[in-house]
């Protein structure tokens, strides 16, 4: 799984496929994704090193479309793909979910902002505030990083975030949502990997 986490999670769609072309399949990935990606292919063994001297092929989870010739008409499970820990589901359900509204998810900060792609992956929290104003609505942040502690001005705001070990426990959080709201993130990344409804907010210049 090479480059960010949205990446790993946008091209794990394509695991099971390699059980079709060999015996064993190994995925190396990032610790915070290993009991995400458990959960759902549990045929596969997963690895936080590079296992150098027990493969007989390796390839770049991005690179799979290619090697797996399939193209854009192709692209499999665009209804969700990845299972989440039912019992985890349900204690977030309890502990913080028990309310009639419409419970909404939001996530405003992307990561790598010191680099030129920051300016498209930044908002503040008040730039939300009309949404905000919207009567029988709950909202909950899955912001892991917040550099500027935004949340401190929104005491409504139900902060999740601290909360989350790893991207099991942020699924899990995400699964008891009627709605997602995030720029472009590993967050939206995995709303859509789980089948979780959400609003994807872009800039102009969207790469």
């Amino acid at each position: 799984c090479d480059y960010g986490f949205g990446d790993a999670i946008m091209y794990a769609r394509y695991f099971p496929l390699l059980k079709n072309y060999f015996k064993k399949v190994i995925v190396c990935c990032s610790p915070k994704l290993i009991e995400l990606f458990k959960n759902s292919f549990e045929d596969i063994e997963y690895t936080t090193v590079y296992p150098e001297h027990i493969y007989d092929y390796s390839v770049l989870a991005m690179n799979l479309p290619y090697f797996l010739r399939m193209d854009f008409s192709q692209i499999p499970n665009s209804q969700g793909y990845l299972k989440v820990d039912e019992k985890k589901v349900i204690e977030y359900k309890e502990k913080y979910f028990d309310t009639d509204k419409l419970k909404v998810g939001l996530f405003w900060i992307g990561g790598e902002r010191e680099k030129r792609t920051a300016k498209n992956r930044f908002m503040a929290l008040s730039d939300l505030q009309k949404i905000f104003e919207l009567p029988e609505l709950k909202f909950y942040s899955l912001q892991v990083d917040d550099p500027f502690d935004d949340i401190q001005f929104y005491p409504d705001i139900v902060d999740l975030g601290k909360e989350f070990k790893d991207f099991s426990d942020t699924a899990a959080a995400m699964k008891n949502l009627d709605l997602m709201i995030s720029i472009d993130s590993s967050a939206i990344h995995l709303a859509g990997a789980i089948g979780v409804k959400s609003f994807l907010m872009l800039p102009k210049c969207s790469e």
